[in-house]
């Protein structure tokens, strides 16, 4: 979450905050589902279901354009990638591989592109903690959480790292 962060305060001159502000609205959507789906039903999905369909859909890129022509700079698409990418990330921990199928022929830079995905997945992890904080604390117990120093180390050393990444993408 602070990579992503921090990646998004660097270059917060290359977000696309229209299509960050129609993700939020797919984002919002998807995480009232989940909620909606815990709330209510006793669903829980198959892990190896759904680890094989995250690991089939960067497939979907090489689909012809006919047939699957993604773009987030579209209105539905940005919604839908807000819906479908913050859902899965909430529920399996990861949907990088989708959030990518919808930038990947996009009409943006590489900057706007790296600065609006960095500031769609701080958001997807922030609601990820906020998601399951509550639930693992409750059945285990604050010893379930990592032990304060190990965050303090993990925050200036992904920084770093992000800074140094920022340095090659320029």
């Amino acid at each position: 979450m602070v990579a992503n962060g921090y990646r998004a305060v660097l270059l917060r001159e290359h977000i696309d905050w229209r299509v960050f502000g129609l993700y939020c609205i797919g984002a919002a959507g998807g995480v009232a589902a989940l909620f909606g789906i815990s709330l209510f039903l006793d669903w829980v999905p198959d892990k190896r279901v759904l680890y094989l369909l995250l690991g089939l859909t960067p497939l979907l890129v090489w689909l012809p354009k006919e047939r699957l022509h993604l773009d987030i700079k579209r209105v539905d698409h940005a919604i839908i990638a807000g819906f479908g990418v913050q859902g899965l990330n909430t529920l399996a921990g990861v949907a990088g591989p989708l959030l990518d199928l919808f930038f990947v022929r996009a009409d943006m830079t590489r900057q706007e592109i790296v600065a609006t995905k960095s500031v769609t997945q701080a958001l997807s992890h922030l609601v990820k903690v906020g998601f399951w904080t509550v639930p693992v604390v409750t059945a285990a117990g604050w010893g379930a959480m990592p032990p304060w120093w190990l965050i303090a180390a993990a925050i200036p050393m992904s920084m770093t790292g992000t800074r140094l990444g920022k340095i090659i993408l320029e």
